[in-house]
């Protein structure tokens, strides 16, 4: 269909290496907003799931997806229940 739903979950702490060498955070974050914008052309709704991440790490994620993307839980259990809802309003809503 034209509407779709990106559900990321992350930890917050973006790690990435290059034929053996790591890249450093300024240039994940780059990469990061740069790998947003591809997603936004093709995913109508993105949720981001910060499990566990502390004040910097979804100070960050806010930076990279947009402040309301951005949605912190403490564990999974919580974030099942989040996650059962946003999916139900965006299946409500490509029903209509």
């Amino acid at each position: 269909g034209r509407k779709k739903l990106l559900i990321l979950i992350t930890d917050g702490q973006p790690q990435y290496q290059s034929w053996n060498y790591n890249i450093s955070t300024k240039t994940l974050l780059k990469m990061n907003k740069k790998a947003v914008l591809k997603a936004r052309r093709y995913a109508n709704e993105i949720v981001v799931l910060s499990v566990g991440v502390d004040f910097w790490g979804n100070h960050v994620l806010k930076e990279v997806f947009g402040k309301s993307k951005v949605v912190s839980v403490r564990d999974m259990s919580d974030g099942g229940r989040i996650l059962v809802n946003k999916f139900k309003l965006a299946v409500l809503d490509t029903l209509k």
